[in-house]
């Protein structure tokens, strides 16, 4: 999608932004797009603070999706079951 490709590159280059928008403080982000599984669930964002202490999942949302909320809880499982994650998560949507 056109929009998710804009907002990736925009949060890649300019992570500060997104974090401000999300109202996450101070701290410093570095955003990835991380690839889930094998099956290749990739949601929008992850936020993961240098520290590794905090992660936001980020979705960007531009209509009616009734299972938006189930795949971001289950995309933070998987996020912490694979990379080991034991720290703060939040998540965060995007409406445009």
């Amino acid at each position: 999608m056109a929009t998710d490709n804009l907002f990736h590159e925009y949060a890649v280059r300019f992570p500060r932004g997104i974090a401000v928008l999300l109202g996450a403080g101070k701290e410093n982000f570095v955003a990835k797009s991380i690839v889930l599984k094998r099956a290749e669930k990739r949601p929008d964002l992850f936020f993961i603070s240098k520290t590794n202490r905090r992660v936001i999942l980020v979705e960007t949302q531009g209509y009616h999706d009734i299972w938006l909320y189930p795949r971001m809880i289950a995309s933070l499982a998987l996020f912490c079951l694979e990379q080991r994650f034991t720290g703060k998560m939040e998540a965060a949507i995007i409406f445009l």
